[in-house]
């Protein structure tokens, strides 16, 4: 897809053959895979500071769990796509790594990818169910999910993501904002730290 694009593309079969070419320069994406045989995809993003001139970082793996999201974007990736994943999506996400960053402000007024996973919201105390809808947007602090109904800014809940996978997420926090979406309300939350 990306040589049909007019990109120069290379591949390598393992992470030991991923570190010998990344340092010999020249690459601007790394399309990333977190479980490589030998050195691990995570090793092999740890091993990108030590560079002068570090790629840019697509991760596309079949991690679903939060802790690998969470170590992969802290670790400097850019993106990060479960696969299975369609060329459309790969493609945005190559593209949009090379996109200048907009402030705080720009994205929340953002329209957001819908990431495709199913939310439901409990109460922390009692598992009680609070709410259903949609991951809008996620990253290691936080989420927007946009939902069927509104929940109280500043409550404490308990944010359960469901992919095709399993369960992706299920994490404690708090309710950051809410807004009007269509068909329901959007709502930021920031995760409790655990």
């Amino acid at each position: 897809m990306l040589s049909d694009e007019g990109h120069q593309v290379e591949s390598v079969s393992n992470g030991e053959a991923a570190q010998v070419r990344l340092a010999e320069g020249g690459v601007e994406l790394l399309l990333l895979d977190l479980m490589l045989p030998g050195i691990s995809g995570f090793t092999v993003l740890r091993s990108l500071k030590n560079l002068p001139s570090p790629p840019r970082v697509v991760v596309v793996t079949g991690c679903t769990d939060y802790e690998s999201f969470s170590q992969a974007l802290h670790g400097g990736a850019d993106a990060y796509l479960v696969k299975p994943c369609s060329l459309v999506v790969l493609a945005d996400a190559c593209h949009s790594v090379f996109e200048p960053q907009s402030s705080a402000a720009e994205r929340r007024s953002e329209r957001r990818q819908n990431m495709g996973g199913a939310v439901r919201v409990f109460d922390p105390e009692d598992g009680r169910p609070l709410a259903l809808g949609t991951l809008m947007d996620l990253s290691p602090g936080g989420a927007q999910v946009q939902l069927q109904s509104p929940l109280e800014p500043r409550s404490r809940v308990r944010l359960a993501v469901e992919a095709s996978t399993g369960l992706l997420l299920d994490r404690e926090g708090r309710v950051a904002w809410r807004g009007l979406a269509p068909g329901g309300f959007a709502h930021g939350l920031g995760f409790v730290p655990s």
